[in-house]
């Protein structure tokens, strides 16, 4: 009897030879899973997060006032016109929703975010030597990329496309039009397609800077310098050039003429739309150039 147990068991047990993941298109996914809750989700940002909704929170505000507070309709639209902010009340027109988009606050927060979130997620592997835990297992340089790049992609987009998304949801349930939701659907395309530019461009941006140094907080801070110091030099040539021909020095200006193109509304610089599109393809052809050398090094040991 005890002679014959191992016999079945062995009958019963074989070796299993299939692949190890089931869903190798997902390997990306348990590292932006890690990054956001052990980095993103944390209570020492919730102040960062509540700041960075504040055009989003006023803009609700406004609405507010317009559909339910009706004796401040009058008041804050003539206050509104008076002080040149008459496009927040254009709450039936596309300009409304880019406007959120291109809001220098919401940009300011946007720069932090990707300074305090984004730039030293490589840099910190850099410093603890992670990517020899990655790339040990079989994750490979892509999936590695994509992990990173999707933790900072997934906070920029809520901040942006879901801002935009929570004002047109506002605008159809508390507007006086009930078609508003249907007739305007196609809105929400130019807004998505904006917010992914927006969100791709400043996440690579920051995890391909983020490859130049084990330092974050040094990173961090040069990360803000450059833009900062980019929107200095746009400023003082706009007093040699006041028609704005310097203005695509500055990446916000950049990303505003591509915003004006996508939504169909008046340039605000005075370079032409292709200059910006061609000049965010160049800095995006250069942050993959650097991110893929980086992973090619670290794959290869020699980083």
């Amino acid at each position: 009897m005890t002679d014959r147990v191992p016999e079945r068991l062995n009958s019963e047990y074989r070796r299993y030879t299939g692949p190890i993941r089931s869903r190798r298109f997902l390997a990306w996914w348990p590292i932006t899973r890690t990054e956001l809750t052990t980095r993103v989700f944390r209570w020492r940002y919730i102040l960062l997060y509540l700041v960075a909704f504040g055009p989003l929170l006023f803009r609700e505000a406004i609405l507010y006032a317009r559909f339910v507070i009706a004796p401040v309709q009058i008041r804050l639209m003539n206050e509104m016109t008076s002080s040149g902010m008459s496009r927040l009340m254009l709450w039936d027109q596309l300009d409304f929703y880019s406007d959120y988009l291109e809001d220098r606050v919401l940009w300011l927060f946007l720069l932090l975010a990707t300074a305090v979130l984004g730039v030293p997620m490589v840099a910190r592997d850099l410093r603890t030597r992670a990517w020899e835990i990655y790339f040990s297992r079989s994750i490979g340089r892509m999936d590695y990329f994509l992990g990173k790049f999707a933790a900072i992609f997934l906070v920029l987009f809520t901040l942006t496309w879901g801002g935009a998304l929570s004002l047109y949801l506002s605008t159809s349930l508390l507007g006086p039009d009930a078609d508003f939701f249907l007739h305007n659907l196609g809105w929400l395309f130019p807004l998505t397609l904006y917010s992914a530019l927006l969100c791709g461009f400043l996440a690579l941006g920051a995890l391909a800077f983020g490859t130049l140094s084990e330092n974050g907080l040094l990173l961090a801070g040069s990360w803000l310098g450059l833009f900062f110091i980019a929107f200095c030099i746009a400023r003082v040539l706009r007093w040699v050039r006041p028609d704005g021909a310097f203005d695509w020095i500055d990446p916000k200006y950049l990303l505003m003429e591509a915003s004006a193109a996508i939504h169909g509304h008046a340039s605000t610089s005075g370079f032409p739309t292709w200059v910006s599109f061609l000049l965010l393809g160049f800095l995006t052809v250069i942050s993959l150039l650097i991110l893929a050398h980086f992973l090619r090094r670290q794959k290869e040991g020699i980083g």
